[in-house]
């Protein structure tokens, strides 16, 4: 599995590469954030940087929790019932922005 052994700097390389391209989407969801809380944009982004650090460290102890007791199989059942959740909660409790409460 762990065949390669890249140098250091290809590892930094690699790894700044990663946050660069995971850290793009960054402006449109504060953007998004602002639009959806049109009254209290300031709860809606600190609810969105809490929430952001909350799943930082819930999901990596659910995850190792999850790992350790099923394997694998058990983190993917993880992940189906956690995009599944989100998918309702967005479905079912988001309104558009612009629409009337």
């Amino acid at each position: 599995m762990f065949t390669l052994e890249p140098s250091i700097w290809a590892t930094v390389a690699i790894a700044f590469a990663a946050v660069t391209l995971l850290s793009i989407g960054w402006p449109v969801f504060i953007t998004f954030a602002t639009d959806v809380g049109s009254q209290s944009r300031a709860t809606a982004v600190g609810m969105m940087g809490a929430s952001n650090r909350l799943g930082g460290v819930g999901g990596a102890a659910l995850g190792g929790a999850f790992l350790a007791i099923g394997g694998y199989t058990a983190v993917g059942v993880l992940c189906l019932g956690v995009v599944t959740f989100s998918s309702l909660v967005m479905l079912l409790a988001m309104r558009e922005p612009g629409a009337t409460p």
